[in-house]
């Protein structure tokens, strides 16, 4: 046995020494394994079909892939790379450490700290420069976090520097930005846009809002050239005090903003206060509807009923609001037909000229009569009614 073993030795290394003028790759024994050394892309020390794919050792610790005669990858003790190691930076790396949220194990070249990693089970992390951007879950939701933008249709994220938007959606093209769909056989089910606050610094944490505190805004700006201004927006706000602890007391109010002419600065324009109350002009209204200045209301004013109003009166506006001018034959009433009957009489409200006259107004579906208790001879009478048309 001991003679066979010496005559198999004796013949591997004359095999060795006369094929080693081929330069191709030459096994080492050693007392517990085999060395194969040697190589190149063209003939690779282990090599499988035709002779020029496999692998080979290029320096200590590196280890060559070979695929038809070329380098497709590489095997050292920091990872694993696609491409030849000089040109590291240009091609995929998996990386041997542990992936974590911040730390990816597939990276691009020699930037170890962008590419792809895992924040714990069933979750893809995308990251930047040791910063977790996006976040993909099993639910098949994307999650962007608190340092990253997500930019939609751009590759250059451009929001307005006074906010932190995390989404920018950006089109060249009529009609574009986002849209949202609903298919569902139920009529409840439809779109929602969710704009919500909690008073804690931290995501997650409920902590009751206050009085006065704004918790949406959508916004409509343009460019003046140089940057991006308000031409108007909608506010929402808390109106009032709440009692917190999950009480379902939540009292809100909306504002509505537009810019003048000439200027920057938007100004509030109308109010929808916690009560239902509507102001115009008027940021805290008392009133159902409250006005500041005058009002006006297009369309065919109403008739008068007979000549229960002086004689020769006027009217302009609509059914729905205008002004009236009382004849000059002394009277204490004033009565006009709609145009078009309301389903149910409606709520009228009435004020006069600047001598104080007070007035009072009762209505049918189809005529609002005014009075007073004084002489309404020559008066000019302003009208508003609310009500459902027929």
């Amino acid at each position: 046995m001991f003679k066979r073993l010496i005559l198999t030795t004796a013949l591997l290394f004359m095999f060795v020494s006369t094929v080693s003028a081929w330069t191709v790759p030459q096994m080492r024994p050693y007392p517990d394994h085999w060395t194969v050394v040697n190589g190149s892309a063209a003939l690779p020390a282990i090599a499988f079909g035709d002779g020029n794919t496999g692998f080979y050792e290029t320096t200590d610790n590196t280890v060559n892939i070979v695929s038809n005669g070329a380098i497709v990858g590489g095997i050292s003790p920091t990872g694993i790379n696609a491409g030849t190691p000089s040109a590291i930076s240009a091609v995929p790396y998996m990386v041997t450490e542990a992936a974590t949220a911040t730390n990816p194990v597939f990276t691009f070249g020699d930037d170890l700290n962008t590419g792809i990693g895992t924040s714990g089970a069933d979750a893809v992390s995308l990251i930047a420069g040791g910063v977790e951007g996006m976040r993909i879950t099993e639910a098949t939701t994307i999650t962007t976090t608190m340092a990253g933008i997500v930019g939609v249709g751009t590759t250059t994220m451009t929001p307005d520097v006074r906010f932190a938007q995390a989404l920018d959606v950006t089109s060249s093209a009529d009609l574009g930005g986002m849209s949202l769909s609903n298919w569902s056989a139920t009529n409840t089910d439809t779109n929602l846009l969710d704009l919500k606050k909690s008073g804690s610094d931290t995501i997650g944490t409920h902590v009751v809002v206050t009085d006065n505190e704004l918790i949406g805004i959508i916004a409509f700006r343009g460019s003046d050239g140089v940057e991006f201004l308000n031409a108007a927006f909608i506010q929402g706000e808390i109106d009032g005090t709440l009692t917190g602890g999950g009480t379902d007391d939540m009292p809100g109010m909306l504002s509505f903003w537009t810019t003048p002419d000439g200027t920057g600065n938007s100004l509030q324009r109308m109010t929808i206060d916690s009560n239902g109350d509507v102001g115009i002009g008027v940021i805290t209204p008392d009133e159902t509807l409250e006005v500041a200045g005058h009002y006006k209301a297009s369309g065919t004013a109403p008739t008068f009923s007979g000549d229960v109003c002086g004689t020769s009166p006027s009217a302009s506006g609509a059914d729905s609001a205008g002004k009236i001018t009382v004849g000059t034959t002394a009277t204490t009433s004033c009565a006009m037909t709609f145009n078009a009957a309301f389903q149910q009489a409606p709520s009228c409200v009435v004020t006069g000229d600047i001598d104080g006259t007070e007035y009072a107004a009762t209505t049918t579906t189809s005529i609002l009569t005014i009075t007073s208790a004084t002489d309404m001879d020559s008066d000019v009478i302003m009208y508003i009614c609310f009500g459902q048309g027929a």
